[in-house]
């Protein structure tokens, strides 16, 4: 997994190394943590595209694009999709919901429930207490995160 932003990585040098994993034919698939499909760089010499767009634009030939950033409901995967990616990442909306995918694939428009949820609720979508404590620690997720 590369991420093109933050950390210190510049996006120039790591659509560069994505090139050279291409290139060197060992490369099955490339995974990038954009944060958000839909931004813009940070850098300013580079925002005449999206992140997106300046990683679909690459040369992959067999390579396949997975990508993952703010992608949370049915419109954002298929936007994603639509734009060459082979297949997305989901955090967020795959820990709402234990079956997104087929939400997604039976209804294009799905969209999650919004947070905070409840302990109970996530507890029902099959986590465990130390996955739920350790979501309690992300802002506005879990809607009763100090009665631990």
């Amino acid at each position: 997994r590369l991420s093109p932003e933050r950390f210190g990585m510049r996006l120039n040098e790591i659509k560069t190394i994505c090139q050279r994993l291409i290139d060197d034919g060992n490369t099955d698939f490339l995974d990038l943590s954009l944060w958000d499909y839909a931004k813009r760089p940070e850098d300013e010499q580079f925002q005449h595209q999206s992140l997106l767009e300046h990683f679909t634009s690459l040369d992959r030939g067999q390579v396949r694009l997975t990508v993952a950033g703010r992608i949370r409901d049915g419109r954002s995967v298929h936007e994603v999709l639509n734009a060459g990616v082979d297949f997305v990442s989901v955090g967020q909306s795959a820990i709402l919901h234990h079956d997104f995918p087929a939400r997604v694939l039976e209804d294009p428009g799905f969209t999650p429930v919004t947070t905070p949820v409840t302990r109970e609720y996530l507890r029902g979508e099959g986590l465990g207490e130390a996955f739920i404590d350790y979501l309690g620690m992300w802002d506005n997720f879990v809607e009763d995160s100090n009665a631990v």
